[in-house]
C-alpha cells in the first residue's frame, strides 16, 4: 500500500497475521493514503477487507510483485511488520478467513463453532504459507522456495543461502520492520499518531490458539525444520 509519511510517499508491505489490517485501516483513517478498502463477500470492510490502487492489485502484495509493476520503488521508503512465525502460523490457522460459512438462511457469513485443530492440516499449512521474509526480498526466490519443499534435507544449506540474499538484496532498500509484539508502541513512535484501541480481523478462537501454542513439537517443527525459522534469525536475533 502507498501512503504519504511527513511529506513522502512510502510503501507498505503488509504480511499476513502480523496486525497488518490494523495498521492499514490506520493509515487510511488518516487521509495517508489513495488506496482503498474494498469490502465484500465475507469482507465486511472494517475488521476484513482487499485493498487497491493505481499500483496495489492485492492487500498482501510483496515487494518484489512492486517492484516488477515499478523498478523505482526501491527507493522509497519501506515499511512492514513481522511476528514469530509459530505464533503467526497459529494465527493463520484460526483466522478468520478460514473460519467463517456462508448461513444459507441469513445470507450472513457466520464463524464456525469451535474448529477442530487438525496437526496434518497445521503442517501442510506450515509448509504452504510464505515466510515473512519472503514479502520482503526485492526480487523473487519462488525456485530457491521450491527446492526446498522438494529437497527438505537441503534445508540447512539452503537456509543460508536464502538468508544472505535477503540481506544482499534488502541492504540497498530503506526498510522499516515493526514487530507484532510491540506493534502499539513502535507504531507511534514510527508515524507519531496512535493505532486505535480495538484491533482488526481478531479471531474469536483464541483458546483454541493457546492450546496450540503450547505443542513444543509443533513449535521446534516450525522454528527449527522450516523455512519459516529464518523469520527469527532475521528479524529477532
Amino acid at each position: 500500500m502507498l501512503f504519504s509519511h511527513q511529506g513522502e510517499t512510502c510503501l507498505f508491505i503488509h504480511i499476513p497475521k502480523t496486525g497488518g489490517n490494523t495498521i492499514q485501516s490506520a493509515i487510511i483513517d488518516a487521509g495517508l493514503s489513495c488506496d482503498e478498502m474494498v469490502s465484500g463477500g465475507f469482507r465486511d470492510g472494517v475488521d476484513r477487507f482487499e485493498i487497491r490502487g493505481s499500483l496495489t492489485h492485492r492487500k498482501h502484495q510483496s515487494l518484489s510483485t512492486y517492484l516488477l509493476i515499478k523498478p523505482s520503488l526501491n527507493e522509497l521508503k519501506i515499511y512492514s511488520c513481522v511476528r514469530k512465525p509459530f505464533e503467526r502460523l497459529v494465527s493463520f490457522y484460526y483466522s478468520p478467513h478460514r473460519n467463517m460459512v456462508l448461513d444459507e438462511r441469513t445470507g450472513a457469513y457466520v464463524f464456525r463453532q469451535s474448529p477442530e485443530f487438525v496437526e496434518a492440516d497445521f503442517m501442510a499449512l506450515v509448509q504452504s504459507t510464505m515466510p515473512a521474509f519472503q514479502y520482503l526480498l526485492p526480487r523473487d526466490m519462488r525456485f530457491t522456495i521450491k527446492a526446498i519443499k522438494r529437497f527438505p534435507d537441503l534445508l540447512p544449506l539452503l537456509k543460508s543461502r536464502v538468508k544472505s540474499r535477503y540481506l544482499s538484496g534488502v541492504e540497498r532498500l530503506r526498510l522499516n520492520v515493526l514487530q507484532t509484539e510491540s506493534l502499539s508502541l513502535q507504531f507511534s513512535q514510527t508515524f507519531g499518531f496512535e493505532l486505535p484501541a480495538a484491533s482488526r480481523n481478531v479471531s474469536p478462537f483464541r483458546e483454541e490458539a493457546r492450546r496450540v501454542l503450547g505443542s513444543r513439537e509443533l513449535r521446534r517443527f516450525v522454528e527449527e525444520e522450516s523455512l519459516h525459522g529464518l523469520d527469527l534469525a532475521l528479524f529477532y536475533p
